[in-house]
């Protein structure tokens, strides 16, 4: 958190230097830095409210029977502006289930954005959905990306941990997962993440259907 707000900082001192005369395309370029780093803190912000929540169970889901393929869909509209494949598969007896629509969605989205973020650009990615034979189904989201060494993935559900990789250039909170895994564990719901170095890595969510579809 200090580094976006030293950033903050020290470019509004720059603009305060009443000894400077700034050039529109200079103040233009400190404002996005500026628009940039405070979107960072407020999202900063939100995720450590939300895993605060999460961990002392101050959250209520709101659940409802939803279509699992819209739910999905949705997710992936999400990121039409990158140029990636990001491929849906969906088993033709997956169709509703009974989740929070909003944080199931959340939950999708955070595991494309990691795929997104920590892979090169042609990287493809695919959305797997599939009904199990004990009332549960899965979604996968599998990317053929450079992987993760095995000391990422033993510390990869941990708070602010983002990998020692000289390839994961972005720049985030480290909190995605810890709430992926705590949103899933509020669904009665379990996740498995399998990598490889140079092979991929593929994040496996397990759900309860829910008691609408039980009870057909």
């Amino acid at each position: 958190m200090k580094t976006p707000l030293a950033s903050i900082q020290g470019y509004s001192i720059m603009l305060a230097n009443e000894h400077y005369d700034w050039e529109s395309h200079e103040t233009q370029e400190i404002g996005k830095v500026l628009t940039e780093r405070s979107n960072f803190m407020a999202k900063l912000i939100d995720d450590l409210s939300l895993t605060y929540r999460l961990e002392s169970h101050a959250m209520t889901l709101q659940k409802e029977n939803v279509d699992v393929a819209e739910l999905l869909i949705k997710s992936i509209e999400a990121f039409q502006h990158d140029d990636r494949s990001i491929q849906l598969q969906i088993d033709s007896s997956v169709e509703k289930a009974y989740v929070d629509p909003k944080w199931f969605g959340r939950m999708i989205e955070n595991l494309i954005d990691n795929a997104l973020k920590h892979n090169d650009q042609d990287t493809n990615i695919w959305i797997r959905a599939s009904m199990n034979g004990d009332d549960t189904f899965t979604v996968q989201v599998a990317d053929n990306g450079q992987g993760m060494s095995q000391e990422t993935l033993k510390r990869l559900f941990d708070r602010y941990y983002r990998g020692k990789s000289s390839q994961e250039r972005s720049v985030g909170s480290g909190l995605g997962m810890t709430i992926t895994k705590e949103l899933v564990q509020h669904h009665g719901g379990s996740i498995d993440v399998s990598s490889e170095l140079d092979a991929g890595t593929t994040v496996s969510l397990v759900l309860p259907v829910g008691p609408s579809i039980e009870n057909k």
